[in-house]
């Protein structure tokens, strides 16, 4: 009996560090520790670099991400710069937002001969999430049974530097619901447990990513990506009927963590954008060369539908 409530207590404890440690997480960022001690500045950030790694078990799941890279990604041929003088940039905007309806298609139904899935829903098995902020959060979850819907219903809109080979991007997704079970394990702040395992429903409202991807030719003809910038931005995060069981072990500590959680994720993308940022790069750019590095700009601009200005 003693070492129950010895164990009550201390999840109990736990939970209270947990809720408070998400309360700071939300009313400062990165530079906003500078209102605390230096030695809580250095128990809070041991270090300033912050790392994720994402291992898909499904082939649905990393083509999607595949996709959102690709189509962040749209350089044209030298030969076509013609195309570009002021008469003729009215016929590029128009392609390229053609090419955004045939993205959302391409979501809708897929492509077999290129292993990209259908994505709008997406459905994959499993999805392993390994997660760093320097030092603020450090979390690992397994996803199963993921289904994501919404990701075709996006507002979008893409423009072009030719001459830097920079693409500009600007993506608006204004109703995503997704569901499934996890089962997560992780410390916040290096010191406080954040664990759970159940069902999860959750629907992200008005998520925008916007930023730009800078595209390089290889010696060897192909592409690569050296350089991806994002922006996340997350107008809510609506828990369908506090369904994120099983957290803290359930109970009414789940409960009070469901609440906090629809209010801290919008707030934790502004104030630590720096790392959020870092992480879409390190996860973007290998998922995107692994693309580009198959493919020459005469691949790529093949897939614009430019035609010239006095075309029928």
């Amino acid at each position: 009996m003693a070492a129950s409530s010895s164990k009550d207590m201390a999840r109990r404890r736990n939970s209270s560090l947990l809720l408070t440690g998400l309360t700071l997480m939300k009313l400062t960022g990165p530079g906003g520790y500078s209102s605390f001690s230096s030695n809580c500045c250095c128990s809070f950030l041991p270090s300033s670099r912050s790392y994720a790694s994402i291992a898909f078990a499904s082939n649905d799941t990393s083509a999607l991400l595949a996709v959102v890279s690709h189509a962040a990604v749209v350089p044209l041929q030298p030969q076509q710069l013609e195309l570009l003088k002021p008469n003729h940039r009215a016929t590029l905007d128009e392609a390229l937002a053609q090419l955004l309806e045939n993205i959302r298609e391409l979501l809708r139904t897929g492509d077999p001969e290129r292993g990209i899935p259908v994505m709008a829903p997406l459905q994959t098995d499993q999805l392993d999430v390994d997660l760093s902020l320097g030092g603020l959060l450090d979390f690992t979850a397994i996803l199963r049974n993921l289904f994501v819907d919404g990701l075709d219903r996006f507002q979008g809109t893409l423009t072009l530097n030719v001459m830097q080979m920079e693409f500009r991007y600007d993506f608006l997704f204004p109703d995503v619901v997704a569901r499934g079970h996890y089962d997560a394990n992780g410390r916040l702040f290096g010191l406080i447990p954040v664990f759970g395992i159940g069902n999860f429903n959750v629907a992200p409202r008005d998520l925008r990513i916007q930023g730009t991807a800078l595209l390089r030719q290889l010696p060897s003809g192909y592409l690569h990506m050296p350089e991806l910038k994002a922006t996340v931005r997350l107008g809510s995060l609506q828990v369908v009927k506090n369904n994120i069981e099983g957290m803290l072990l359930g109970g009414e500590l789940s409960d009070l963590l469901n609440v906090v959680i629809q209010d801290l994720v919008p707030s934790v993308l502004v104030n630590f954008a720096p790392e959020v940022t870092e992480i879409i790069s390190r996860v973007g750019i290998p998922i995107a060369d692994s693309i580009l590095n198959t493919m020459t700009l005469d691949d790529l601009f093949a897939l614009i539908p430019l035609t010239k200005a006095n075309d029928p």
